[in-house]
């Protein structure tokens, strides 16, 4: 039986309040580089991409970052989900999965967060 198909999620729509002033609002802590020498959302999608590729791939993000995630990645406009509002993390989950199901009920979701060191 072949794999199911895998639609990789990446949380990246935090504003990285904890780490002020260090980050801001429009340089949250995904886009730090602070695990090497690339933004932390850099390191995510390329593992990512590793699993999936890249055409497999969502950004969960809001509009006040996905500009930047967006020039730090150079993903297109189709690897990023742009939340309406921010509603938290399950709300952008949920939403993210029924789209996903939409296109293809078999897909398995894997949820990533952009914001986390993994050597």
């Amino acid at each position: 039986m072949p794999d199911p198909p895998l639609r990789v999620l990446i949380l990246a729509g935090g504003v990285g309040s904890r780490f002020w002033p260090v980050s801001t609002p429009g340089r949250p802590k995904q886009l730090l580089a602070l695990g090497s020498d690339r933004p932390l959302i850099v390191d995510t999608v390329r593992r990512a991409i590793a699993l999936a590729g890249e055409h497999r791939l969502w950004v969960l993000t809001g509009s006040q970052v996905g500009r930047a995630i967006q020039a730090a990645t150079g993903l297109p406009d189709s690897a990023l989900l742009v939340e309406p509002e921010a509603r938290g993390t399950a709300p952008v989950l949920t939403w993210a999965a029924w789209t996903a199901c939409r296109e293809d009920p078999d897909t398995v979701l894997v949820s990533l967060h952009a914001d986390h060191v993994i050597d």
